[in-house]
Formats: structure tokens, sequence, C-alpha cells
């Protein structure tokens, strides 16, 4: 009902219908020098949701030592983990996104194990639960990687199959540590970001089936400063 300055009102029905939240729930667990190490989504999942994980990491131990530290396996909900893309252990670091479609209900928490090729400083790791995902885009061009070193780092072009695809990234920069990301391009959204900035993942649902990149500059206050960078992309497709 609305009403005017003159006491004059008008009443119409009206339905509201509420989608499923997107994103149901997210969790992240920075590690330190570790050969394994678990995330836990403390709210357990729901039932036919999917589980994605994105790993940021320098390959490295805690004392800067190189170390082939790639992804070996990821268990968890009863779920068969997929490396859906990764750049591998390089002198830019490693960024790895793996999923698990068609979660179980896990109770009141859900622990998602996470085991590396050889202990290492991993500085970011994330799961998220999202609704309505249906399965991976497999095909050519919607997944991208990049690695390298300079102020600008950017996992090249991911190109969903379909409009509407879920498209996810992940990035991780090394020190000299950066004070902003602000790079990130729109229509990306954080999921979150482990301060100082050396890792992060991020989400989009594109609306049409043009280009995606992720892509940041690394700053330390306000002066792009170059250094190692990794960074992928890849795409999910989602219930029309």
């Amino acid at each position: 009902m609305v009403t005017d300055d003159n006491g004059a009102s008008a009443t119409q029905s009206l339905t509201l219908s509420v989608e499923v939240t997107f994103v149901r729930e997210l969790s992240y667990a920075p590690t330190g020098t570790n050969s394994s190490f678990q995330v836990t989504l403390s709210s357990g999942v729901t039932a036919g949701d999917t589980l994605a994980l994105t790993v940021s990491q320098a390959c490295t131990t805690g004392t800067g030592t190189p170390v082939d530290s790639h992804v070996s396996s990821v268990t968890g909900d009863s779920l068969t983990w997929v490396r859906a893309t990764a750049t591998g252990c390089t002198s830019g670091g490693d960024v790895e996104l793996w999923y698990g479609l068609g979660t179980t209900t896990g109770g009141s928490s859900t622990k998602i194990t996470v085991t590396l090729a050889a202990a290492a400083l991993v500085q970011f790791a994330n799961v998220t639960e999202y609704a309505h995902v249906t399965g991976w885009d497999p095909t050519a061009g919607a997944t991208s990687t990049g690695t390298g070193i300079g102020i600008q780092a950017s996992s090249g072009t991911s190109v969903p199959s379909a409009a509407g695809e879920l498209v996810l990234g992940g990035a991780f920069v090394t020190r000299p540590t950066p004070f902003t990301v602000g790079g990130l391009v729109n229509p990306f959204s954080d999921l979150n970001v482990v301060s100082p900035y050396q890792g992060f993942g991020a989400y989009a649902i594109d609306a049409a089936t043009g280009p995606l990149a992720l892509v940041y500059d690394q700053t330390v206050g306000g002066t792009p400063t170059a250094g190692p960078w990794s960074a992928a992309v890849t795409a999910f497709t989602l219930t029309p």
C-alpha cells in the first residue's frame, strides 16, 4: 500500500519470488609450510551443490626454497574432485582451480583436505559452495592460465561457450606486497582477498559469450612494481 501527502492511498497485491542464494558459503585457510591442509565449511553444505577450490601459492617453503608443490589430490564430502585448471609450479608461483559436483549433506561442518606434492607455503586456499552449477565447461577457450614477471598479471582470455555461465578465477602475486589489486576487472567479484593480497579468488556470471580475463596490476604505494605472478580462469555451466 502507498499513501500520498493528501492521505490518499492505493493497495496492490504483489508476488515476490526469492531465488536460492548463488554463493551459499565460502571459507579460506592460509596454511604455512605444510604438505597438506584443511579448509572447513562450518555450515556444512547443501546436497546437490558444487564445491570449488582455489589455491594460490609461491611454490616455495616458508624460507623461500623453491619446491614443486602442486596440488596432488583433493578429498572431502564424498566427492570426486577434479582439477579444472592449473598454471603449474613455476618461478611465477601456482594457481589451481579444483571442483566437486553434486555434494552430499555435510552436517554441521564439511572438511576439505588438500594434499601437496611437497611441503610448501600456501598463501591462499578458498573453498566456495555454489548453487545451480551443472558441470564444468570443457570447450576450447573456456579455460586459460598465465604466469610471468611484470607489473600486470593476466590469466589470458576465457570465452564461455554459453551466455550466463559461471566464470571462476584465481591469482597469486609475489612480494613486494601490493597495497591494492585495483586493476581487477569488472564484472568479477571478490570471493575473499587475503591480506597482503598475495592470493585471491573471484567469480563472475557472464551475460554473454564474450571473452573474460582476470587482469590486475601489482602496485606498492600506488606505484606499479615488477614481480612474479600467476593467474587462471575457467568456466562452469549453470541451470538455465
